[in-house]
């Protein structure tokens, strides 16, 4: 074979038919608006399970439902829809960071998860849902196609235990478009640097400062992009030494060197773009506590989380407790179900085969596997030992906690799989290396077993132990020509059925919010007030808050992306209490009597502001109507400042009747800003703002709540 004819992907007729049927199931579930969002818990009525086609709502989910999806559906309903700054959130929002938000802006080009909105907002749900989970799927088919030598079968395995790994499942496909790109990178250089087409090396061109553009601005997240982007290079520098003999650089030269400058052309012009337009919001964010000025130098993850997916608890706890697990299991040291969530790791057994091979070779026989391999140890290192400091900042790790170092590994993992058992050398071992090997597996399965109970004694110690020697003796098999396949599908089958329950299927929702009686009436006061009103929540249920973003009215509580100095230094002009909102989280207003204003920190991404309602702080702020829901109203009721105009069951909408200042009023600043919740005035409740684990109280009452609205639908 001539250098220059280097077989790459090859397009048979399963693989046309895999992709068209892709393409058939993307449109599809598109028209139909059919997502896996937990969506139906974001709502102003009892009924919860409303669309819920299969499984239940998941409440752990607010990051999506009530955080992230209401500032996306914000830009469908904000008149003109899709802008650059949003006027309701607050005295105005940046959308183009760091959320993926749909924009009228170039950039948008670069955000192709949020391209459904500009057709509708269900069809945006679904497009966003499907493009990460379809768009996931295929990709790294055609990236473990690529390391496979066109293996159809071990890609197509490899694809699905890694798309339904728990973290990804768990998390939603949260921050899955990242590998996406990633992946996408790998393969437009590969073809740009190997392909003898001149069409497809100026594709390819294109491809790659496109995927780049994607890869930093579609979902900006750090922890996630630093780490993958050093997978990146380590899996590009492996391919290429691994097939370094069908290198053809001149052949075509001056084409790939046109191809090259495209794409960095486009990688240049979308991060030049962004940088001009989003600066100021950029230059917020790198001086906020959380998370800009957040600095890490690993080595402070617990050895004995990190194998804790191997004993496939998330199947053992479905078969438990089934679909309302993620309520029911008390998790304790493992947090929650999405924070405990990670991988079937395998590197302990490919790792020492990897070295036992390169031995008995006196090479390095596999290139790729060989820096895949480096990287996962660099990973390890950096997790469970730790840089220096100075290290950590120049390398960009200092970015990433030890925890979100999960997903580069985890990916690394299943791309060390495909790569080691598409090669036959690693067949070849004796089969006493092979006993070694995963004996000397089984005993640290078995001992990490034993740990992981000591830590969560909610599981059963007969399971771990059995989980282990099942997932030994896969290992084992996986490691056998003649048995490698069906261990992998094996696997791949565990990790559907063990994650696959989390996400239900829901069709629509973003309607819903439109309907009931407390949002027409919100809608109809913003219209007589010009769109010009201006909201405030008292509620334990801070989450419902984003749902004024939804509805396309201007709220001050929520989510901020980043935080809005502005608005809050006018309560605070000395900024002492800067601590408290100078980050990325969410704003609720708590109600009291008395002269001051407090701030206070209840987690890394939650902050209340204590207020006297009967006071004029709000109308300093310019807020014209306080919507009060689940509280006793007398504190609201004896307000000289505040009319009541409607009642909807426990829900109250005010409207703030003093003049609005132009001054600042005499507002006290306490000493620490620390707020003492008055639980009684709270109907017990109070709880809810306190720092409770993931919010606890109010997730268990949603769940709650989804429980009897799934039952209800079935009905």
């Amino acid at each position: 074979m001539a250098p220059n004819q280097c077989v790459l992907i090859s397009f048979s007729r399963p693989h046309r038919i895999l992709a068209l049927t892709l393409v058939a199931l993307f449109l599809l579930l598109v028209g139909l608006g059919v997502h896996q969002y937990s969506l139906p818990l974001l709502s102003f009525d009892e009924d919860k399970g409303s669309g819920t086609l299969l499984g239940i709502p998941q409440a752990i989910r607010s990051d999506d439902y009530a955080s992230e999806i209401p500032l996306m559906l914000s830009q469908v309903s904000h008149k003109p829809p899709f802008p650059v700054i949003n006027k309701n959130i607050g005295y105005g929002a940046n959308q183009l960071a760091p959320f993926k938000l749909p924009v009228l802006h170039v950039l948008a080009v670069f955000k192709p998860t949020t391209w459904g909105f500009f057709l509708g907002a269900n069809a945006g749900l679904a497009w966003m849902w499907w493009s990460m989970v379809l768009g996931f799927f295929y990709v790294f088919f055609l990236l473990f196609m690529l390391i496979s030598r066109n293996r159809f079968f071990l890609s197509m395995m490899g694809s699905l235990l890694l798309l339904f790994s728990p973290l990804f499942q768990f998390w939603s496909m949260r921050g899955s478009e990242i590998p996406i790109f990633m992946a996408l990178v790998v393969l437009s250089s590969a073809y740009l640097t190997f392909s003898a087409d001149k069409k497809v090396i100026l594709a390819n061109g294109v491809l790659l400062g496109w995927s780049c553009g994607c890869f930093m601005l579609n979902f900006i997240y750090p922890p996630y992009q630093v780490s993958l982007a050093y997978l990146l290079v380590f899996m590009l520098a492996g391919f290429i030494a691994d097939r370094h003999s069908q290198l053809a650089l001149r052949h075509a030269g001056l084409v790939r060197l046109s191809s090259l400058a495209i794409s960095l052309a486009i990688a240049i012009f979308a991060v030049t773009v962004f940088y001009l337009d989003a600066r100021e919001v950029i230059n917020i964010m790198a001086q906020t506590v959380y998370p800009g000025t957040r600095s890490s130098t690993g080595g402070n993850f617990e050895p004995w989380k990190l194998l804790s997916n191997d004993f496939l608890i998330h199947l053992y706890v479905f078969f438990k407790h089934g679909v309302h697990a993620p309520s029911l299991v008390n998790w304790a040291d493992m947090d929650n179900i999405c924070e405990y969530a990670s991988f079937i790791f395998l590197f302990p057994v490919l790792i020492p085969v990897l070295i036992a091979r390169c031995v008995i070779a006196r090479k390095a026989a596999d290139p790729l596997s060989v820096m895949i391999g480096g990287y996962i140890i660099l990973i390890l290192v950096y997790m469970f030992l730790g840089f220096p400091e100075w290290l950590s900042k120049y390398s960009g790790f200092s970015r990433t906690p030890s925890y979100r170092e999960l997903m580069g590994l985890g990916i690394a993992n299943t791309v060390l799989l495909v790569a080691m058992l598409s090669n036959t050398i690693y067949f070849e071992l004796s089969k006493r290396i092979r006993l070694v090997v995963i004996t000397g597996w089984g005993i640290l399965l078995i001992l990490s077993a034993a740990h992981l109970f000591a830590k969560w004694p909610v599981a059963s110690l007969p399971y771990l132990i059995a989980a282990s020697l099942a997932v030994a003796s896969a290992s084992y098999f996986l490691l056998c020509a003649g048995y490698s396949k069906t261990a992998l599908a094996v696997l791949a089958a565990l990790s559907v059925f063990g994650a696959g329950w989390f996400n239900p299927l829901v069709r629509g929702g973003s309607e819903s919010f439109m309907e009931s009686p407390l949002s027409r009436m919100i809608l109809d006061i913003d219209a007589r007030e010009g769109g010009a009103s201006r909201w405030v929540t008292f509620s334990p249920y801070f989450l419902r808050s984003n749902i004024f973003r939804i509805l396309g009215v201007n709220a001050l509580d929520g989510l901020y992306p980043y935080p809005q100095l502005k608005l809050w230094n006018k309560l605070d002009p000395l900024q002492e209490a800067a601590e408290a909102y100078n980050r990325y989280g969410s704003a609720v207003f708590v109600a009291h009597s008395g002269p001051h204003v407090a701030f206070a920190i209840f987690a890394p991404d939650l902050f209340a502001v204590e207020i006297d309602p009967g006071s004029d702080v709000l109308s300093y702020l310019g807020v014209t109507h306080c919507l009060v829901m689940d509280l006793k109203t007398d504190i609201f009721e004896q307000s000289p400042t505040l009319q009541r105009l409607f009642s909807f069951k426990n829900s109250h909408i005010y409207k703030v009747v003093a003049p609005p200042r132009q001054e600042r009023s005499n507002f006290q600043i306490p000493p620490n800003s620390q707020i003492d919740l008055d639980a009684e005035a709270y109907n017990g409740r109070g709880l809810a703002y306190g720092k409770l684990d993931n919010h606890r109280q109010e997730t268990e009452d949603l769940q709650k709540a989804a429980r009897l609205g799934s039952e209800n639908t079935k009905r």
